[in-house]
């Protein structure tokens, strides 16, 4: 690895990784499998790299910058459960047990998104259309949750929110179940919720998820590994975890 080496201490590091909660990301350029830069990752490092929410998505970009000519393994892959997330990927957003307080009305579907109406949750097809209810941050109180009158698929109703506003509502609290049933106004909307059988390398429990606009929440058996894409302007996409590509560390 003396190119990579030379490359990194002639550049200077600091054109290739940023600190990020006292750890950096590092991209390394000689191609390898996803499962060999894990290893790599693992061994030289910590592990490939996590992204946790969308101010890290933004150091990743940063610190992968041009520097790349397809593709770049992260430490995302395919697992064998399938779990339930909210699209907003905020470590710091959420309170103990908030993530996990979902109100489901039984009984459950096979399916993958989620819409909420009358206070439950119930499991929808990701490729239906419906209204949806978006979530801005920079606001207080019911001005937080915008209706969305656009009959969207679930997918295209998070890039708009997350486009126009800060993302897809989740559901925390009692309170916010409330707010959200007011703007929706016993329209069935989709919110944040979604499945998926993804995995972070390091086990980590972030549910970001920063797909380029043409991947669906699927959960059938296609490509197995995350990697960030350069005509997606860094946006991931899925790819087979042999194909050889430069990877993404997170390194201490």
């Amino acid at each position: 690895y003396t190119s990579v080496t030379s490359n990194f201490s002639s550049t200077g590091l600091s054109s290739f990784c940023l600190c990020v909660h006292q750890h950096q990301y590092v991209l390394f350029q000689t191609p390898k499998t996803w499962t060999d830069a894990q290893s790599y990752c693992r061994e030289t490092c910590i592990d490939l790299a996590t992204i946790e929410d969308m101010n890290e998505m933004e150091m990743a970009l940063q610190s992968v910058g041009s520097d790349y000519s397809d593709a770049v393994w992260i430490g995302l892959h395919r697992g064998k459960e399938l779990k339930w997330h909210w699209s907003l990927a905020d470590k710091y957003f959420y309170e103990d047990g908030e993530r996990n307080y979902i109100k489901w009305r039984m009984p459950l579907s096979g399916d993958n998104c989620a819409t909420f109406s009358n206070g439950k949750l119930s499991t929808l097809s990701c490729l239906e259309d419906r209204h949806s209810v978006c979530f801005d941050r920079t606001k207080q109180g019911a001005a937080q949750y915008i209706f969305n009158p656009n009959l969207m698929k679930w997918t295209a109703a998070r890039d708009f929110c997350r486009k126009k506003f800060t993302d897809l509502v989740s559901l925390r609290n009692d309170a916010e179940y409330m707010a959200v049933q007011e703007v929706a106004n016993g329209t069935a909307v989709f919110v944040g919720l979604f499945r998926d059988p993804y995995d972070w390398s390091d086990l980590t429990d972030s549910s970001l998820r920063y797909w380029r606009e043409s991947q669906l929440v699927n959960t059938e058996y296609h490509q197995n590994c995350v990697a960030m894409l350069k005509t997606e302007s860094g946006k991931w996409g899925d790819g087979n975890c042999t194909e050889v590509h430069p990877f993404l560390c997170k390194c201490s």
